[in-house]
């Protein structure tokens, strides 16, 4: 199973048609279909039954006119699919009108789940490093359409490589379309232990050997030709920054894409229960494996196995529900200024023109799924013990929902937290009337290391 999965698993979405606001539109949901390489797990134990119904899952943040469509379908969720805890947060027009946190971010600590619970978001790290390329570009110091080789000159393909590697570009890295196809090959983020022995680590592997790693291996099809959803090329697109920029990867986001938003509080998350940030969930998850750290042996998949550092750039960043709404309306225009030039814009929500796989008439952007129309894009992230979902609607709605677990069949249970969302969003919701960021203000928190 792999260590970071996206909205998408293997290219699989089912198709839905909702009426939201009066207007019937086609919502595509996702299907995570995790599948097992030669790398089996370790072991498993069942979670325990949090809630016998729905009565027993506590709420907290404000009601207001809509909320018990949320509180009715979230919960009935958190009760099939075994979740202890869930967060939402929905704007429009630039506004957050309504916020909600259900059950525990910590079961056995009895901790409440706030509207305000900081989580691993998984994949949705991908929408911020896509922003951070086409911010580069906005400042004249890359060229979408060079090859990410002739600028990591410090890594190279070995003669006995895959020559095609070298012409691999960063628009095709941006679009999945470099090569890479995780359901013929193994995905590079679930060989950690592989790579650990291979180059005699100590310590769970960087970005770097990733991508190091990577560059032994022969591609899928040649670059450019299709679409196949990749965490390794976004892991490129982090080293990318880092050698235009000069910063850090985290430090260059957070700074020229968050900071600009008026977002301030995300970082690349720990690996640890222990190492939480403050107002951090714990991570529930059957699965045991072991641990990329030496002498901790078996260990909880989101702790030690799940190697949050080395996947910074597909899938390491930690966010709020209500963060990842004020970064939506901030690309969306409605509550700052567009973020990007126009040229970037068009290129984000831009369908590249690759092979169709979904029969839905939508596409993967540049770090984001669009479709059918350009108003209506999102991304979500799927990883041991979280599961996240982000969208922007053609109405305007903008809304989010993040779990600390993901259950033990997470396709069928990401279809039916979209429909959750979905069904309780129903003809459209007022929520306050007040602007509930000010009640919620994005804090300065400082990066990891830092």
């Amino acid at each position: 199973m792999n260590r970071i999965d996206s909205s998408v698993r293997n290219s699989a979405r089912v198709r839905i048609t909702a009426k939201i606001a009066g207007t019937a539109v086609l919502l595509w949901a996702v299907m995570v279909l995790t599948t097992c390489g030669a790398h089996e797990p370790a072991n498993h134990h069942a979670l325990p039954e949090f809630y016998s119904s729905a009565d027993d899952i506590p709420t907290s943040g404000a009601d207001y006119p809509g909320t018990e469509a949320y509180d009715r379908e979230i919960k009935k969720v958190m009760v099939a699919w075994n979740i202890p805890g869930a967060v939402i947060a929905i704007a429009k027009n630039g506004k957050l009108i309504l916020v909600r946190g259900y059950g525990y971010s910590d079961y056995e600590g009895r901790i409440i789940m706030r509207p305000d619970s900081i989580s691993r978001i998984g994949s949705i790290s991908k929408t911020l490093t896509a922003l951070a390329i086409l911010r580069l570009c906005d400042e004249g110091k890359l060229n979408i359409d060079d090859r990410f080789l002739n600028i990591l000159t410090e890594f190279r393909v070995p003669d006995s490589g895959d020559s095609r590697i070298n012409d691999i570009t960063i628009r095709q890295l941006l679009n999945h379309c470099g090569g890479w196809d995780r359901s013929i090959s193994s995905d590079p983020t679930n060989d950690g232990m592989i790579i650990e022995r291979n180059y005699g680590l100590s310590g769970p592997p960087t970005r770097a050997d990733y991508i190091r790693y990577t560059l032994t291996k022969e591609l899928d099809f040649n670059p450019g030709e299709r679409f196949a959803y990749s965490n390794i090329g976004y892991l490129i697109l982090g080293s990318v920054i880092e050698k235009i920029s000069g910063e850090k990867y985290e430090v260059y986001v957070r700074d020229h894409v968050l900071a600009p938003m008026g977002v301030y509080s995300l970082s690349i998350g720990y690996e640890h229960l222990e190492e939480r940030v403050p107002g951090e969930v714990k991570y529930y998850d059957p699965w045991y494996d072991d641990s990329l750290f030496s002498g901790e042996g078996v260990t909880p998949r989101p702790y030690g196995w799940t190697n949050m550092t080395g996947i910074d750039a597909a899938g390491g960043w930690i966010s709020s529900a209500i963060e990842l709404t004020r970064i939506l309306t901030a690309m969306d225009g409605s509550r700052t200024a567009q973020f990007l030039s126009q040229t970037s814009m068009n290129d984000m929500f831009g369908n590249p023109g690759l092979p169709e796989w979904s029969g839905d008439k939508s596409w993967y952007g540049m770090g984001l799924f669009v479709g059918p129309s350009t108003g209506r894009w999102g991304h979500g992230g799927s990883m041991a013990g979280m599961q996240s979902n982000m969208y922007r609607l053609d109405n305007g709605y903008v809304w989010v929902v993040i779990t600390n677990s993901r259950s033990e069949d997470p396709d069928g249970y990401s279809n039916a937290l979209y429909w959750a969302m979905t069904n309780a969003l129903g003809s459209g919701i007022d929520g306050s009337s007040d602007d509930l960021y000010d009640e919620y203000p994005s804090v300065h928190t400082p990066p990891r290391g830092y």
